[in-house]
């Protein structure tokens, strides 16, 4: 055995473990788009605590990976309890609503929320 091999061999799982976590991401993005359609604009997504046929699938790196994703995209999101995921879109329908003309202090408002992560892997 060569030193590329087992170089191939980590990319590999690296590769399956991350495909693991955008499926899990996409089934949150399913949720999101359920909810949104009954006009409900947060959620609370319980992260698969184990992978069948994957026993090197970590939930807490998953949780990482998701919130981190989730972010990126502009959606309020954090770790919640054991394996929960807290997701809120509604600042997206209020940034959406026309600013009232006459009030100057709305024009140039950001809000940043930003959260810890309650543990480390």
């Amino acid at each position: 055995m060569h030193v590329h091999e087992l170089v191939n061999r980590h990319k590999s799982r690296k590769h399956e473990q991350h495909q693991i976590y955008r499926t899990i991401l996409q089934d949150v993005y399913t949720k999101i788009k359920e909810k949104d359609e009954k006009r409900l604009y947060n959620l609370v997504y319980r992260v698969p605590s184990v992978v069948y046929g994957n026993a090197s699938y970590k939930s807490k790196t998953c949780i990482i990976y998701i919130v981190k994703k989730l972010v990126e995209n502009e959606f309020l999101s954090f770790p919640y309890k054991d394996n929960l995921v807290y997701v809120d879109w509604s600042v997206v329908q209020k940034s959406d609503e026309q600013p009232e003309k006459n009030n100057k202090h709305n024009k140039h408002i950001k809000k940043q929320v930003t959260f810890a992560l309650p543990f480390k892997e």
